[in-house]
């Protein structure tokens, strides 16, 4: 009877151990483990959800200048605040870009190491911001974005969070990758 117990308690913790229910970052909040590889996991009907009326989804796809974008809804209160059109490319950048448009917006880097810099346009003008790598894990990565106010004549730094698998950082209740709805 007592290597009954034994056994049954061995396979109990060995069930536990083998759940991928969530990970923690030290000093970060615990996020879910999914099935994505990738910084921003990119596939029709992804969402990220705060409530019902702040979220994002991935609602369709389209080519733009011969490239896979991947079109976000982004609504705030319920109201559509915005459309994006992004990609991760062949060199690990997450590009956005429009379809009445020939420039690309490079946002974050995810190939690049601690202290890498680039910019976030492909042309030189106000709008081109200097973008770092600050953190990098196999998990996390952090950008830090200087972003030049020409109204203020002063710069602001804005910082992106993106979790492996999962996708840019917020404070959401319910996000869905590939498939599979997970709750916080």
């Amino acid at each position: 009877m007592k290597y009954k117990f034994l056994i049954f308690g061995t396979l109990i913790v060995l069930l536990n151990a083998c759940k991928k229910s969530a990970i923690v970052n030290p000093g970060d909040k615990v996020i879910p483990i999914t099935t994505s590889t990738s910084f921003y996991p990119m596939q029709i009907g992804n969402y990220w959800k705060t409530d019902a009326q702040n979220y994002m989804e991935i609602q369709d796809t389209v080519r733009i200048n011969g490239k896979l974008y991947y079109k976000f809804h982004y609504a705030t209160g319920g109201d559509v605040i915005g459309l994006e059109y992004l990609r991760i490319d062949e060199n690990q950048y997450l590009v956005e870009a429009n379809p009445n448009d020939t420039s690309l917006n490079y946002q974050a880097n995810f190939g690049a190491n601690v202290n890498d810099t680039f910019h976030s346009l492909n042309i030189q003008n106000i709008n081109n911001h200097l973008i770092k790598v600050t953190y990098k894990s196999a998990t996390k990565m952090t950008f830090q974005i200087d972003v030049f106010n020409n109204n203020f004549a002063s710069a602001q730094t804005i910082a992106n969070t993106y979790y492996k698998g999962i996708g840019p950082d917020g404070n959401y209740t319910t996000i869905k990758i590939n498939g599979i709805v997970y709750n916080y």
